[in-house]
């Protein structure tokens, strides 16, 4: 995958984007009666009567700045997310965090006031979290500052400050039940482990800048050619079975683990398993 790829809008996203913005025109220029908004908003104490709400609050913002600030969360953390997820099961999650924050809303109603939510900041903090869980140990550049700042510990003090934000200055869009889409996603990946264990763990060598080099070689000889088969076959030299799992390592990247057939699960096994025995030996 090239880096403009990385960079890029995912298809849901963008719909997800585009949906926000539009309802929020709606509202303001077509269907203007407060009664609308109401009725969309999500508000603990009438759960009863409007179920949908715990769905349709995270399309109603308080104002433009309100949709852009929720945005540009959004679309820096949503993208990375959806690549690892997968499209649908992304869309799912999105969801899931909703409905997980307006549940927390109603837990929290019982101990204080919490006024009817509304907005994606708390579906937006559950990617946060995803996004912090996927990416945690890379590393980036605070420029102009000579700093590194691993993206796991900007994620934790982002969240950190809208908790006091929502603690100091409660209302504006803003209050604790948001920030509970940040615990729904924990509680959704701390459940995952248990259902399905973390798929194994690949021996560093065989990302592509290491083996540039190798390649270069290989093509330069006139006497031998390079295998395109999707899988190692056994008599596969070093080069051609790491050129197979790249290969699927790529699609992970574009597709989602969850994107694997049967046959590419046990060829990341078997090669993680052959370099732990060449470590051992």
């Amino acid at each position: 995958m090239t880096p403009s790829n990385r960079r890029a809008i995912t298809p849901w996203v963008r719909r997800l984007a585009i949906a926000n913005a539009a309802v929020l025109v709606v509202l303001r220029t077509v269907v203007t009666r407060p009664a609308v908004t109401d009725a969309l908003r999500f508000d603990p104490a009438r759960l009863s009567a409007t179920p949908w709400t715990a769905v349709t609050y995270p399309f109603v913002h308080d104002s433009a700045l309100h949709l852009l600030f929720v945005l540009l969360l959004f679309l820096t953390v949503g993208p990375a997310v959806e690549r690892r997820m997968g499209g649908r099961r992304f869309l799912l999650f999105y969801f899931y965090c909703a409905v997980g924050a307006a549940l927390a809303a109603v837990a929290l109603s019982q101990l204080m006031t919490v006024p009817a939510m509304g907005g994606a900041l708390a579906p937006s903090m559950g990617l946060v979290f995803a996004w912090a869980w996927y990416t945690g140990d890379d590393e980036i550049h605070l420029d102009p500052l000579p700093v590194r700042a691993r993206l796991g510990a900007l994620a934790a003090l982002f969240s950190l400050a809208l908790l006091v934000a929502a603690a100091v200055l409660p209302g504006h869009g803003l209050s604790l039940a948001h920030l509970a889409g940040a615990v729904a996603g924990w509680l959704f990946f701390r459940l995952q482990l248990l259902v399905r264990p973390p798929a194994p763990t690949l021996p560093m060598p065989i990302r592509r800048p290491a083996l540039a080099p190798m390649r270069a070689e290989v093509r330069q000889a006139p006497t031998e050619a390079l295998s395109v088969s999707p899988s190692p076959q056994p008599s596969m030299g070093v080069e051609d079975a790491a050129e197979a799992v790249n290969r699927v390592l790529d699609k992970i990247s574009s597709q989602g683990i969850g994107s694997l057939t049967p046959h590419e699960r046990r060829l990341l096994t078997n090669y993680a398993e052959q370099k732990r025995k060449e470590r051992e030996s």
